[in-house]
């Protein structure tokens, strides 16, 4: 039994690629630029 009443999968996939991307952003940054990680730590202590 599905949660959601109406729509298709295609709907579920396009309303989320949004966040897909951002994640996929979020990590490649992360990757090319390690010490982002760091620096909220660094600054607190």
């Amino acid at each position: 039994q599905s949660l959601r009443e109406r729509g298709s999968l295609n709907d579920v996939m396009a309303g989320s690629a949004p966040f897909v991307v951002a994640m996929l952003a979020t990590i490649a940054l992360l990757a090319m630029y390690p010490g982002i990680a760091m620096w909220l730590p660094g600054v607190i202590g």
